[in-house]
């Protein structure tokens, strides 16, 4: 049941969610691992003086462990059993207090429970640490860089992203890490390189945001964002209302119990609310204006209508109140992205149709909805919308280069294709690239 799980996530329209983490490039042995996993620290690969490094956040698998220290629970990914409530992988409402003294909604781990990710490149390399058979993710681009770069992941509980405290604590653990690498370097190359896919672009993005143009242009050489969501998802208005299975009837047939027990946990994870479609990302506008992304019998959901689609969603369904209480938050955090004050490229994919816009059958935003519009993408994010906010920060001065993948290649698999592996060390080193 854990491997159809996890083959499934594997392939939903969701992947901003759920990438995961594992020990297979350091170890074969199932036991070894489960050492490792508890161990491990930093990266992988030698230091080298004088040659690139990349710093890799991305989403990470993580450990439930109960409040004593060193007790591990049982699941290590999304492993569910009919019945179990799997509360060491739900969030809690609560408030937090920002920096300037703000009171706001945040979405943390339920009492009694602390939430680790997985330490290092392990924690980004599968879908399942520990698990006899991986599900990959970054395994190959993390191999084939680990001879050459030395390499760090920047990992992170990806369940707490779009919680604006949580938020503050990734910036000053994104500058300590940064800086901590750049401070292992020597000479004119010491600078780091920042490789993002999925949902570390909009984790990345403001990040440096927050720390400003002069400390980005001190200790980062280029940005490297690979099927980059800061813009959202039409996929996650399903997703979020019905369950990560909702808006795949049509692709992938499953035991029924899974949609709901897992929507029902899903929901109370702040990224599931941060991977909504975003009206803007900093002055950048993704979405054409009249853009609509959900129907009903009697209203229609535009990119201004996030809002009103969360608060009908948590009136039609319960266990969704987070999507209105996180929602203004969400909205700052993405108000707040700006380009990167230094080189970017963007590698992204629109050979497969994605998600545009869903119709109910009802007003029972609930319910599972039909897939009423594609577009070209990867599965998850439309190619579209990722070219008007790299279009909009051309205009404006940035130095930003778009790269489309050749034929159909998904969200997931976009960060170790063949083409990914081809371009980033051509990226790392400098060398002539032809764009777009």
């Amino acid at each position: 049941l854990l491997l159809l799980l996890l083959l499934l996530l594997s392939l939903l329209p969701w992947q901003p969610m759920l990438q995961g983490s594992s020990l297979e490039c350091f170890s074969r042995c199932a036991q070894k691992q489960r050492q490792e996993i508890c161990g491990l620290r930093g990266g992988f690969g030698v230091q080298r003086p004088g040659e690139p490094r990349a710093v890799v956040p991305g989403l990470v698998s993580v450990l439930p462990a109960s409040a004593v220290p060193g007790e591990l629970l049982q699941h290590q990914g999304l492993g569910i059993q009919p019945g179990e409530d799997a509360p060491e992988l739900e969030a809690a409402l609560t408030t937090g207090e920002l920096s300037d003294g703000r009171e706001v909604q945040i979405a943390e781990s339920v009492s009694g429970v602390r939430i680790r990710p997985v330490r290092g490149t392990a924690g980004i390399s599968t879908l399942n640490p520990g698990e006899w058979v991986p599900v990959d993710v970054w395994r190959q681009l993390v191999n084939s860089l680990g001879t050459d770069f030395n390499c760090q992941a920047f990992n992170y509980d990806w369940r707490r992203w779009g919680d604006q405290v949580y938020a503050e604590r990734l910036t000053d653990m994104f500058r300590a890490e940064i800086e901590e690498a750049y401070g292992h370097g020597s000479g004119d190359d010491r600078k780091v390189t920042v490789v993002a896919h999925s949902m570390g672009a909009p984790v990345t993005l403001y990040c440096l945001s927050a720390l400003g143009d002069d400390w980005a242009q001190q200790y980062i050489e280029q940005v490297i964002l690979v099927a980059p969501a800061h813009m959202g998802s039409p996929s996650m208005l399903p997703n979020f209302a019905h369950g990560p299975l909702g808006a795949t009837h049509s692709f992938i047939p499953a035991p029924h119990f899974l949609e709901h027990h897992i929507g029902d946990i899903t929901a109370t994870w702040a990224c599931m609310v941060a991977e909504m479609p975003m009206m803007k990302v900093g002055t950048a506008e993704p979405w054409p204006e009249d853009h609509v992304f959900a129907k009903t019998p009697t209203r229609e959901y535009g990119r201004e209508d996030m809002g009103r689609f969360l608060d009908d969603v948590a009136a039609c369904t319960g266990g969704r109140e987070f999507g209105p209480a996180l929602w203004p938050g969400v909205q700052e955090l993405c108000g707040k992205m700006r380009a990167p004050a230094v080189a970017t490229s963007i590698i992204y994919s629109a050979g497969d149709e994605t998600i545009a816009q869903v119709t109910y059958a009802s007003d029972d935003l609930g319910a599972a909805p039909e897939i009423s519009r594609t577009e070209p993408g990867d599965g998850t994010i439309t190619a579209a919308s990722i070219e008007a906010v790299a279009k909009a920060w051309q205009q404006d001065g940035a130095d930003v280069r778009l790269f489309k993948a050749e034929g159909r290649v998904s969200h997931k698999d976009l960060i170790a294709c063949s083409q990914t592996l081809q371009l980033i060390p051509k990226l790392l080193e400098g060398a002539e690239v032809q764009t777009e």
